[in-house]
């Protein structure tokens, strides 16, 4: 899924927010690309805990503009469902980061039948001739709300909606959103990494297709915010546990598992005298919290590229590219080319003589991991396992992984030859 929920923006604005977990990018209809990638959800919106499924992020199943509607008690409001429950904002109210909830109630005063009642699959509003229609989606059904009249038409199967619905979106549908712009006349419903585009009076069906390159940008900032959700994980875990570590030091204790750690990705031994460790630790959390503090900013420095041919490219201090390879990436690989391009974005010695891949091992380590054997790339100086401690703290690869292994208690490797998660360990 790349896609969880839209809405579209205020009255008069040609922007629409697509949701995927607790992130939110914005797509502009008349520019036609997304922009302002990596944005959290409660950068914007306040949101109430119901909000908040146990142990998992803020999100939304879906949402509504009211102004679509054309009812004008409505018209300032936004409408955003997850569960069971339902929440309304008022546009004019207090601009983010401080936009509070004005209503907060259950999904019964949309007057939807079970198990529309329990939580909804995606929704918008009817444009044109189906202007003053919402339509809600669950499963292989959809229901047709009258604004109006504050009342519920009908519910039917999805597969009668519209002319030509492929099979696959009759089975049901993750978001949908009416166009704006010169795009208004239009509905699109997304499902996996598919859309479909209708016409509102006609409801004829334009053929299935692939959002990656008609939609610029919109799946690769998406997936780029969800994976800076994971890599923010990763890092708090790692810098809280440096910094214990320092303490343990400066008791003159001990940590192995920690000091084995540090040795296998920072290649810091641990023979070396407490004050040096110290130091070298100092450096490593002083990056991390410099990428912490870059990855704040993803809206500012998160942005598309359709030349690169990597996953991923940074300038240094100036931009995070994501390409639609990124895309194609595994989502654990994603995680860690976010710590990865971090230390690019933030380290000014993190150039090409030092980033060693954390796959490009010697055959015994290799195979100790699971991972393919790799023979000699002459451009890569020197194995991961091989490099020195001064290489090794300006790798943007020992970063990502020292933040796996730490965060799991295990050396997962995550990234180009490991994509995806290890059960257990995600």
């Amino acid at each position: 899924m790349y896609i969880q929920s839209a809405l579209n923006g205020p009255e008069g604005s040609v922007v629409t927010y697509f949701f995927r977990g607790d992130q939110f990018v914005t797509f502009d209809w008349d520019l036609e690309r997304a922009f302002l990638g990596g944005k959290s959800i409660t950068d914007d919106w306040i949101l109430p805990l119901s909000f908040q499924p146990l142990e998992s992020p803020y999100r939304f199943d879906a949402a509504l503009s009211g102004h679509e509607s054309k009812v004008n008690q409505y018209r300032h409001y936004s409408y955003f469902f997850h569960g069971a429950d339902y929440i309304r904002h008022d546009w004019r109210d207090n601009p983010p980061p401080a936009r509070p909830i004005q209503v907060q109630s259950d999904l019964s005063a949309w007057h939807l039948p079970s198990p529309f009642n329990m939580g909804v699959d995606a929704a918008f509003n009817g444009k044109l001739s189906r202007t003053g229609y919402a339509y809600f989606f669950k499963g292989n059904q959809y229901a047709k709300y009258n604004w109006m009249e504050d009342k519920l038409e009908y519910v039917k199967p999805l597969s009668s909606m519209l002319n030509g619905m492929p099979v696959d979106f009759a089975q049901g549908i993750e978001a949908a959103v009416s166009g704006l712009g010169s795009y208004g006349d239009y509905g699109y419903l997304f499902k996996g990494d598919q859309y479909i585009r209708f016409h509102w009076d006609s409801l004829n069906v334009d053929n299935e297709r692939p959002i990656v390159d008609n939609w610029l940008g919109l799946a690769e900032l998406l997936l780029a915010g969800q994976a800076k959700s994971k890599a923010f994980g990763w890092l708090w875990t790692a810098v809280s546990k440096l910094e214990a570590y320092i303490d343990v030091l400066a008791a003159n204790a001990s940590d192995s598992f920690m000091e084995a750690t540090l040795q296998t990705h920072f290649h810091i031994p641990p023979s070396l005298p407490n004050s040096e460790k110290v130091g070298r630790i100092n450096e490593i959390l002083s990056n991390y919290e410099k990428v912490d503090r870059a990855l704040h900013r993803a809206p500012e420095i998160f942005e598309i590229s359709q030349t690169i041919s990597d996953p991923a490219a940074t300038v240094y201090n100036v931009r995070i590219y994501f390409s639609k390879e990124f895309v194609l990436t595994g989502p654990a690989a994603r995680a860690a080319i976010i710590i990865h391009e971090g230390i690019h974005f933030v380290d000014e010695l993190a150039t090409e003589t030092n980033d060693i891949p954390e796959w490009y091992l010697t055959d015994e380590v290799a195979d100790s991991l699971s991972l393919p054997r790799q023979d000699t790339i002459p451009e890569i100086i020197t194995r991961y396992d091989t490099m020195t401690m001064a290489m090794a703290l300006h790798n943007p690869s020992s970063y990502a992984s020292f933040a796996q292994h730490i965060s799991y208690n295990y050396d997962t490797r995550y990234g180009s030859a490991r994509q995806d998660p290890i059960p257990g360990y995600w």
